[in-house]
């Protein structure tokens, strides 16, 4: 019997032009359970609410590709192409509100993909969900998103706030929209995320940013966060809140054909900070953080929100 090893982050060809890539397709699904409880590092124990599974917006960063391993879709770029769509999320939503007592757990709304990626134009399924809960009162609710479309819903948003408390956490890695453009194929320009906080936090939604993930030798250096802490700044953010890049092994091969292409300088020290593990070690990641946790301080985070009344 013969034994190959694979290399762990082995040569890879460069990542083919967006525009050469399979057409999406939508997948739809029609579950009666919609609401996933799980453990979470960074944000504890929330209820995860996702209408769609998979991505458009192809970061290439995304730790959550491993998801669509359950349906036997193994390739990288399967994440980004096939999308299970949740039909059946509002309905299923409102019988878990009717039944189930939620005070005091979150509910996570886009916690494992983008809730306003390019499929809600279709499909409106997130805006859906909202309007089934402003039929109710007290819950939770925080919105993970790195799509200005959420602010096509800041009607409900601004109901729901009266019934709910509502934080929406928009997600942006950089200001410069070349390289966001690179991080994040699919995504929106990077200030026109920051204008839809101004939109939101101008409305009174309690708005932070998710500057994720700080990424070694590409954006966790104060000459890239400070452009980015100044704006959120502008934008009227509340706080910021920044992690370091996860490196599980369905996430590998899209990130690391991209440092291959694009950052070859840093093929050693990827390869030296991860090893063969998902997540730097505590002393590392302290020192990627330095310079974000110094500005953070300096800028003053966080800052008061508006009174809810």
């Amino acid at each position: 019997m013969t034994t190959t090893t694979l290399p762990l982050f082995p040569t890879l060809a460069p990542l083919p032009a967006r525009v050469d890539e399979p057409t999406t397709e939508h997948i739809e699904l029609d579950r009666r359970q919609i609401l996933r409880r799980v453990q979470d590092a960074r944000t504890g124990t929330v209820w995860a609410l996702d209408p769609y599974r998979g991505c458009e917006a192809a970061c290439i960063h995304c730790p959550n590709r491993r998801g669509h391993h359950a349906f036997q879709l193994l390739r990288w770029r399967d994440f980004e192409t096939k999308i299970f769509v949740e039909t059946g999320a509002p309905k299923a939503l409102e019988r878990h509100l009717l039944w189930q007592e939620f005070a005091g757990e979150t509910l996570s709304l886009g916690h494992f993909a983008d809730p306003y990626q390019e499929a809600e134009e279709r499909f409106r399924l997130t805006r859906s969900l909202l309007e089934v809960m402003t039929k109710f009162r007290g819950l939770d609710l925080s919105i993970a998103t790195r799509s200005p479309r959420i602010v096509a819903d800041l009607d409900l948003l601004m109901e729901l706030d009266l019934r709910h408390t509502v934080t929406v956490h928009m997600g942006i890695a950089t200001t410069d929209a070349r390289l966001s453009r690179e991080l994040e194929p699919g995504g929106a320009d990077p200030a026109d995320r920051f204008a839809a906080i101004e939109r939101l936090t101008e409305a009174g939604i309690a708005t932070d940013l998710r500057c994720i993930p700080l990424m070694p030798g590409i954006n966790h250096e104060a000459e890239q966060l400070a452009p980015l802490f100044e704006a959120a700044r502008d934008a009227g953010a509340f706080d910021i809140v920044g992690h370091c890049l996860e490196l599980p092994m369905a996430t590998r091969p899209r990130f690391m054909a991209w440092i291959e292409e694009r950052k070859p300088r840093l093929i050693s020290r990827y390869r030296r900070l991860y090893g063969r593990r998902s997540s730097l070690r505590r002393p590392d990641k302290n020192r990627l953080l330095s310079d974000f946790r110094r500005l953070y301080l300096e800028m003053g985070y966080p800052r008061p929100t508006i009174s809810r009344g």
